[in-house]
């Protein structure tokens, strides 16, 4: 395979930014803590030395987090499936 032939999976086109920040919007939505959590219970209030000094969380913008939850629901099965996996569990590999 070429440099030619490879797909970047990340490369956004410019008439879908819109659409694309309004996925990121829902995703951080998503990974708010809602649901469980595989942390163990004696760690979960650990908070190390480097966080204090890292940027604010960022804050999504919930009306839109959830518009965007009943149009992700209309998709078909696969279609949620991979943008599931792309904005939400970014740090799965694709295999």
């Amino acid at each position: 395979m070429t440099a030619r032939d490879q797909v970047d999976l990340s490369a956004v086109p410019e008439h879908q930014q819109s659409t694309h920040e309004a996925l990121e919007n829902w995703a951080l939505w998503c990974r708010s803590g809602r649901g469980g959590t595989t942390t163990m219970p004696m760690f979960r209030l650990y908070r190390s030395r480097e966080s204090a000094a890292s940027e604010p969380a960022k804050r999504c913008d919930e009306l839109a987090a959830l518009d965007m939850q009943r149009a992700f629901v209309r998709l078909p099965e696969f279609h949620r499936h991979a943008i599931g996996w792309f904005y939400c569990f970014a740090w799965v590999a694709p295999g």
